[in-house]
């Protein structure tokens, strides 16, 4: 150690500075000071993180108050999602490059889905009778190629054969039956306290008789065969399994329809396959739902599956009551205003379902 005054070499022991008689004990105590307040510089190169590693002190498990506990969509982030965070139409790849296909193509399923809503509408004014087998076949027709299309676009894990049945069969024989008892007992009570006002009793049956009893029914079966079960294991397959319980609970309800009416209502509900696109709309949230379940968050999977639910009550009970209110008027100008409605309806939700499931099936994650 030198002397801090004149610089001169101090030998170890010596009190004095022998050149200037400057003490050596308070300079080696100012020495000290001066090393416990230096703090090690960083690297230029050096990033804020790293930073961070290199002063960071303690267990890696003690809990820092300064950093905020990761959330449930932070989780989230952790595991791995089928695509990237910009939803884009699959195009071809060419040159390193992904070509686009012609904006017609890409819209034309839309403008088919629009053609043929249209198309089974206007028939259902013009054709009133014919033969019962087709009758059948178009009522049908709509939800069997909307369950396939779903179905395919499913490709990461299709679902068994066996459990989709299972939901077939249930909605055909269960949610129908079991529908059926509940609203003929609540049809009672609707005639008897809302006869006196047709617009509340067209509201009154189809929110409460129809929407509120089919989608509840519905909602429980689905629950029932397919909450715990191991094949639920992506988000998307709550469409798969909502849209399959509904399209048998769609077509066993066309054929008791059809069983007493003409062609002209086959056409009717061939333009619109009402119970599978509610179906896709609770299974969007049932499938969430049960990815917050399985992360603790057992609130957040509640609340959806009743957000799923009343907003399917709310779509269902809104078609239906276009249709009630319209068949019951006799004011022309009032089935004219509901005929537009409905029409802009159906072809609202129809395309709607139509894009839901591609991007639905497009961002399905693990639950």
């Amino acid at each position: 150690m030198n002397c801090q005054k004149c610089g001169s070499p101090l030998k170890e022991g010596d009190k004095f500075c022998s050149n200037c008689g400057t003490p050596a004990i308070v300079q080696k105590q100012n020495s000290v000071a001066r090393e416990s307040e230096t703090v090690e510089t960083p690297n230029p190169g050096t990033t804020y993180s790293d930073q961070r590693q290199t002063f960071s002190t303690g267990n890696s498990n003690t809990d820092d108050i300064s950093k905020p506990r990761a959330t449930y969509s932070d989780q989230r982030q952790a595991y791995p999602t089928r695509n990237s965070n910009t939803y884009e139409t699959p195009g071809i790849q060419t040159s390193g490059m992904v070509q686009q296909p012609p904006f017609v193509v890409r819209r034309l399923p839309i403008f088919v889905i629009i053609v043929l809503t249209m198309g089974f509408l206007i028939s259902s004014f013009i054709f009133e009778d014919g033969d019962a087998d087709l009758a059948m076949i178009l009522s049908c027709l709509p939800g069997i190629v909307l369950i396939f299309l779903i179905y395919k676009m499913d490709r990461i894990e299709p679902e068994p054969v066996g459990l989709m049945l299972k939901l077939f069969f249930a909605g055909a024989c269960i949610a129908t039956l079991v529908s059926g008892l509940i609203e003929s007992f609540i049809g009672m009570i609707i005639d008897f306290l809302f006869f006196w006002d047709p617009v509340v009793y067209c509201f009154m049956e189809a929110f409460i008789l129809a929407a509120a009893t089919e989608e509840l029914v519905k909602y429980f079966l689905l629950k029932k065969y397919t909450w715990k079960h191991p094949a639920f294991n992506y988000r998307f397959d709550g469409v798969v399994y909502s849209t399959m319980l509904a399209l048998g609970f769609e077509i066993a309800e066309n054929l008791m329809y059809i069983a007493d009416s003409t062609l002209s209502t086959a056409f009717m509900r061939a333009a619109f396959p009402g119970h599978c696109v509610f179906g896709i709309y609770m299974g969007y949230y049932y499938g969430i739902a049960k990815s917050h379940e399985l992360h603790g968050d057992l609130e957040g999977s509640k609340k959806l599956r009743k957000k799923g639910l009343i907003i399917t009550i709310l779509i269902h009970g809104g078609y239906d009551f276009l249709c009630m209110l319209g068949s019951s008027s006799e004011n022309e100008i009032i089935q004219i205003l509901t005929g537009l409605l409905l029409l802009i309806s159906m072809v609202v939700l129809n395309v709607t379902a139509y894009k839901n499931i591609k991007k639905y099936a497009y961002y399905d994650s693990p639950v």
